[in-house]
């Protein structure tokens, strides 16, 4: 074996294999910021729905509430 025919095996076989994976890298990287775009997204909407939520009757502490001696408000009903 020569060393053009060593050179030409090697090239043939490698540079499929690298196509692929730039091809493969530049979809997941595109696929990544579709998601991180869309998790973006999602995000602001869940902010600006608990923007305008009722607030609780209670203050917030840590334990359980009957522990803590907390009074509720008035029962403001399923909204």
């Amino acid at each position: 074996m020569d060393l053009g025919h060593i050179t030409e095996t090697v090239l043939s076989s490698t540079v499929p294999i690298f196509i692929f994976m730039w091809a493969n890298r530049k979809n997941a990287k595109a696929d990544n910021d579709k998601k991180h775009e869309e998790n973006q997204k999602a995000i602001a909407n869940i902010n600006a729905e608990r923007r305008y939520l009722p607030a609780h009757g209670h203050a917030e502490r840590t334990g359980p509430l009957c522990a803590e001696g907390i009074t509720r408000g008035p029962d403001l009903g399923n909204r």
